[in-house]
């Protein structure tokens, strides 16, 4: 696969598609788009005339896919834009807008523009740090002061033609950088659930007392199975919960495998859906907890809300901003729970196994079914509040899938997404590692 920091042509700083700017080979090996292969017999890259060019098809592949992943809606590209353009200098106090680039002092940050021949605008052929940072821009006064001598040739930020492009570039390299390929990060969610479920089982688990044919009496053997029906409800329920959020990864991952034309990575693609449906058996309808969702999400934004001193107001482009607060709240508050709960239930789980292995060694010695009788009335009480214990554990599971669900629905990363779901869905996964949820 071609490096990612080509899918912007070199020559005219334009992000690569199927029309207009397809990556176009030349005999020197690198590429260009088609439009200035029109406009140059030259490469731009090492100068070497060429004479046979024509379309990168695997580049081309790469390209369709990059666009395949990338939000459709070109006005929140614009609305980064006018972020960048109307950032404050960080280089100075003097609280103004940094309006200004020197083109050669952001080649120490790995910043390449150049100078477009017939206009005065320009364009960035490649970068070092993030661009809608904006920490490469400068005010007037630091312009004046710090970069107004001969050596240094200073630019408008709107003049720079190609932040659109650079911004697509931005969200794609971010893309592959963490999940590095939609097969990586598919198959890890098969593998996190695969290894949820081997530490869930464990919970379901209902063998604690041991073979039931041995409680002598009909009306306990009753009472234990009764006090195990709430646990056996709960994981009926985190269960289904589960397979719906198996069922959403699933339904974004066959929308990727309808939209890439890139057939090696759709082959793979598809085994990795043939292993979700394995895994989900015959079920095709979901949505069943859609209102409960909802409801959850509505309630989790209130509550934050009210514990703020102030409520700002937030524009379109982040309406999702409480969600998203309220949403990172509860997914600490879990944390903090599910490891002081888990702490609590191995100490009981220990002390349980003694007593219940002292119980059962009374229970050989003991000649009288009365006596027996008695031992496990004590048992079953014991057992009982242990498995309130494991119930609460089953309900931070159950909270920690709604909020993986909640995750999912409000802000999904699919190539029908927003800007905003994007960089929402980024913060909460960095927001996750830094809290090391690994549920």
């Amino acid at each position: 696969m071609e490096s990612i920091s080509t899918l912007i042509c070199y020559e005219c700083g334009k992000f690569y598609d199927t029309e207009d700017h397809q990556p176009i080979l030349i005999d020197c090996s690198h590429s260009i788009c088609l439009l200035c292969v029109t406009v140059t017999s030259d490469c731009p890259i090492c100068s070497r005339e060429f004479l046979e060019p024509h379309v990168n098809d695997d580049f081309l592949e790469l390209v369709k896919y990059a666009n395949s992943i990338l939000p459709k809606d070109d006005s929140e590209y614009s609305k980064r834009v006018q972020t960048i353009q109307q950032s404050m200098c960080t280089k100075c106090s003097d609280s103004e807008k940094a309006t200004r680039i020197c083109a050669t002092c952001v080649k120490e940050f790995g910043f390449d523009l150049k100078k477009l021949e017939t206009s005065s605008k320009w364009v960035i052929q490649s970068f070092a740090i993030p661009v809608s940072s904006g920490d490469f821009s400068i005010c007037s006064n630091c312009a004046i002061d710090n970069h107004s001598d001969e050596n240094h040739e200073i630019l408008r930020v709107r003049d720079i033609e190609n932040l659109e492009d650079i911004i697509k570039m931005e969200i794609y390299v971010k893309f592959h950088e963490d999940e590095e390929t939609l097969e990586d990060f598919y198959r890890k969610i098969i593998l996190q659930y695969q290894l949820w479920k081997r530490g869930f089982d464990l919970l379901a688990d209902e063998n604690i007392v041991g073979n039931m044919e041995q409680i002598p009496s009909e009306q306990l053997k009753k009472s234990y199975e009764e006090s195990k029906k709430p646990r056996r409800d709960l994981i009926s329920r985190v269960r289904k919960l589960k397979a719906e959020e198996l069922k959403i990864h699933q339904n974004h991952l066959q929308m990727h495998i309808q939209e890439n034309t890139y057939p090696e990575l759709n082959e793979k693609l598809q085994k990795i859906d043939n292993s979700f449906s394995e895994i989900l058996g015959q079920q095709e309808e979901y949505g069943e907890f859609d209102y409960e969702i909802a409801e959850k999400m509505e309630n989790f934004e209130s509550e934050f809300k009210e514990k703020q001193l102030v409520v700002l107001e937030v524009d379109d482009d982040f309406e999702k901003f409480y969600k998203h607060q309220a949403l990172l709240e509860e997914l600490q508050s879990l944390k903090t729970a599910m490891d002081s709960g888990m702490q609590k239930l191995a100490v009981k789980m220990q002390k349980f196994n003694i007593y219940l292995e002292n119980m059962r060694r009374n229970l050989e010695t003991c000649e009288f079914e009365e006596f027996k009788i008695v031992i496990y009335m004590d048992i079953i009480e014991e057992n009982t509040l242990i498995e309130k214990s494991i119930i609460e554990i089953i309900q931070f599971h159950e909270r920690i899938v709604f909020c993986h669900l909640m995750h999912l629905k409000y802000f999904p990363v699919t190539s029908e997404s927003t800007i905003e779901d994007v960089v929402f869905d980024r913060f909460i996964k960095d927001f996750k590692k830094d809290i090391e949820w690994d549920f």
